[in-house]
């Protein structure tokens, strides 16, 4: 799959400024009216369930996501959903693994978070993004691009990359209209989920989604930059979304994800406005929420989550 992923890449790469001709038409002529579809994110912090959420999404419902075939063609975007519509019409990935998010080695098809992407338009050295912080041009490039593929194939765009937890601000000038789902999971879990994750990383190294004041936190103890990352990120969807109607977001639960799992696709398909492409009545989820760090160190989790007060964060 790598090595196959490395040689599309090369040649879309190298056909780019052909394929360019094609795609600035097609984009032209599909982004001339508003979409009947708004844009959904999905954002939260990192471990929080997302990805699970996003494969589930968009294995089961009629919807355009980025995929891995699509990241690859990522200067064309246009054109990747033309070829991966063309190559898997509306079959589903049936990719439900992935490692830490990433998906590359699961198929062309499978949910991508299309990270090289965003990077065209948000740069990769600023972390929180706010209104006027992107170019006229840049927004009007984004507009246009998602408003052609969705009008092309008169289904939502589904879009999850958690970094747009730090540029809701952005997104709002972007697509007003846009929706949100934002999936939350119990602290303790997300934040003892997110230190094991940096326990296998450098330990000066941020991991994932990085929090607006995340330099005033490297200095700390891994599981106490662990607990404020949840808190922070949170807190920043939180303030942030207040740009937004509230009938524009929803919030899911990794709980109810997992122990409800068709009813809470059910609400998410009215909330999406979209319609299956196959039954889940019979999916099953297991739970990761469990004790998986010494208790003392759960137990400091416990405490530090204790500190904060989340009365507006984790029970909204």
């Amino acid at each position: 799959m790598q090595v196959k992923s490395w040689i599309l890449r090369r040649v879309f790469k190298y056909l780019s400024p052909v394929i360019s001709l094609f795609e600035n038409q097609k984009v032209k002529k599909y982004s001339k009216q508003n979409p009947h579809y708004s844009p959904i994110f999905i954002i939260g912090p990192p471990r929080s369930g997302s990805t699970i959420l996003y494969q589930l999404i968009t294995n089961f419902f009629n919807v355009n996501y980025i995929d891995n075939l699509i990241h690859l063609s990522r200067e064309n975007l246009f054109f990747g959903f033309w070829l991966s519509n063309l190559l898997f019409k509306n079959k589903g990935h049936n990719t439900f693994k992935s490692e830490y998010g990433n998906t590359q080695k699961f198929g062309l098809h499978a949910p991508s978070e299309g990270g090289n992407i965003w990077y065209q338009w948000f740069s990769k050295d600023k972390i929180y993004f706010d209104k006027n912080d992107l170019t006229e041009k840049s927004i009007l490039q984004i507009r246009n691009i998602f408003n052609a593929i969705t009008n092309k194939y008169n289904k939502p765009v589904v879009i999850k990359n958690l970094m747009f937890s730090q540029r809701i601000k952005a997104l709002s000038q972007i697509c007003p209209n846009a929706k949100f789902i934002v999936i939350k999971r119990s602290p303790e879990f997300n934040a003892q989920s997110i230190y094991k994750a940096r326990l296998s990383q450098p330990k000066h190294e941020w991991w994932s989604t990085h929090p607006k004041n995340y330099k005033e936190l490297l200095n700390l103890p891994l599981i106490e930059q662990s607990v404020n990352q949840v808190y922070f990120i949170e807190k920043q969807i939180h303030e942030d979304l207040r740009l937004f109607p509230t009938e524009n977001i929803t919030i899911i639960r990794y709980d109810d994800l997992i122990n409800n799992c068709e009813k809470t696709l059910n609400n998410l398909r009215d909330f999406i406005n979209t319609s299956k492409l196959k039954d889940y009545s019979n999916v099953k989820l297991m739970s990761e929420d469990a004790i998986k760090v010494s208790h003392k160190d759960f137990n400091l989790i416990l405490n530090l989550i204790n500190k904060f007060d989340w009365k507006n964060y984790k029970n909204d």
